[in-house]
């Protein structure tokens, strides 16, 4: 516990997480152990998520909050990652059960704000799919021709911009 801390707190995220999640395997009654391997969590998911990996960062943090249910902190971290995952249902769910846990907080009240706001602008549009790309377009715009161009236009542009930035998502 006290190596994967040491290396927690140097910023070495992938060394500290097997030292300290050997500690709570060993000491699984020891809490201390547990909130220090869920902080190590929140910055291995937080690192995941700022490098565009939404799911690794899912699991973190979902992990996270198996070793301490109350942490507001990995809440709204996690929150994040479902945002922008397009999943506001759970990201707004766990914004107001972190706002019970810390009390009122401008940073929590801005994402539900920006939540709210993104669910009424959603409400005026509708969808149009490909097996990859969602476009929302506003409901008086008439998907004709337009979109169809636009569709054909993502899909060829898919594979060079994923070749580009080596990255590919899968929605």
């Amino acid at each position: 516990n006290e190596k994967g801390v040491r290396l927690a707190n140097e910023q070495k995220i992938p060394e500290a997480l097997p030292c300290l999640e050997l500690a709570v395997e060993f000491h699984p009654e020891q809490k201390v152990y547990q909130k220090n391997f869920s902080q190590a969590l929140i910055g291995a998911g937080q690192e995941r998520y700022l490098s565009g990996d939404f799911s690794g960062a899912e699991k973190n943090l979902d992990l996270a909050l198996q070793y301490d249910p109350n942490n507001a902190g990995a809440m709204i971290a996690l929150s994040d990652v479902y945002y922008y995952s397009q999943q506001m249902r759970k990201a707004k769910d766990l914004l107001l059960k972190a706002r019970k846990l810390s009390g009122d907080s401008s940073e929590i009240e801005k994402r539900l704000e920006r939540i709210t706001g993104d669910e009424q602008l959603e409400k005026g549009m509708k969808l149009a799919e490909t097996e990859i790309f969602d476009i929302k377009v506003d409901k008086q715009t008439s998907l004709s021709y337009n979109i169809y161009a636009l569709k054909q236009t993502l899909r060829k542009a898919f594979p060079e911009v994923g070749q580009n930035h080596h990255y590919y998502p899968r929605h």
